[in-house]
C-alpha cells in the first residue's frame, strides 16, 4: 500500500478544487429571507425519505417524494398526494419536536443518529436559518402535517405527525 501512495503525483496548490458553495442554506444565501424562485429549482427533484415512527406509529416508513416548483410555489408529491410546502419566514419551527405530545422526539424516533448541529456542520448550514417549509393535509380526525428544513440541495430533515397521535422524524436525501 505504501508504494501505491508513493508513486502518486503530489497535488499542486493550484490543483485543489474548492468545495461547491451551499446555495440552499450556505453563507451566500440571505438567511431567513430566502426567495422561493431561487430555492425552488435547487430543491426540485426526486428525494428518498426515511421516517422512523413513535408510539402507535411503529416501524420505519420509507418513501419516495418528488418536489416540484410550479408557478412560484413548491409542492411535494408522495404516495399519490400533492401538497404545497409553505415557507416559514421569521420564527422557526422546532425540528425533532412532537407537537402532539408537546415534547422533544425521543432518540428512538430520530431518522438520523447524529445531532442537528453535526448535520449542519457537514452541509455548511446553520440549522436555525435553513429554508423551512410546513405542510398540512386533511382536516380534523384524518389530518396530518409536517415541517421540513432544507440543509442543502441534497439533504433535508424534519418532522411529520398525524391526528392518530403518531409522529415521525423524516430524513430526506438524494
Amino acid at each position: 500500500m505504501v508504494g501505491l501512495f508513493a508513486s502518486a503525483p503530489a497535488l499542486a496548490q493550484d490543483d485543489v478544487v474548492p468545495p461547491e458553495p451551499n446555495m440552499v442554506c450556505g453563507p451566500d444565501v440571505s438567511a431567513g429571507q430566502f426567495k422561493l424562485d431561487e430555492i425552488g429549482p435547487r430543491i426540485a427533484g426526486t428525494w428518498s425519505a426515511e421516517a422512523p415512527g413513535l408510539g402507535f406509529t411503529a416501524g420505519v416508513h420509507a418513501f419516495t417524494a418528488n418536489i416540484t416548483f410550479e408557478r412560484g410555489r413548491i409542492y411535494i408529491l408522495a404516495n399519490g398526494t400533492k401538497i404545497e410546502l409553505r415557507p416559514v419566514y421569521g420564527t422557526r419551527k422546532e425540528l425533532r419536536y412532537d407537537p402532539i405530545r408537546q415534547q422533544a422526539l425521543p432518540e428512538a424516533a430520530h431518522a438520523v443518529k447524529v445531532s442537528l448541529e453535526d448535520i449542519g456542520l457537514v452541509t455548511d448550514c446553520e440549522i436555525g436559518l435553513a429554508p423551512q417549509f410546513t405542510w398540512t393535509y386533511g382536516i380534523g380526525a384524518r389530518s396530518s402535517g409536517g415541517v421540513y428544513s432544507f440543509l442543502d440541495s441534497h439533504t433535508a430533515i424534519g418532522t411529520m405527525w398525524n391526528s392518530a397521535q403518531g409522529a415521525r422524524e423524516v430524513y430526506l436525501s438524494r
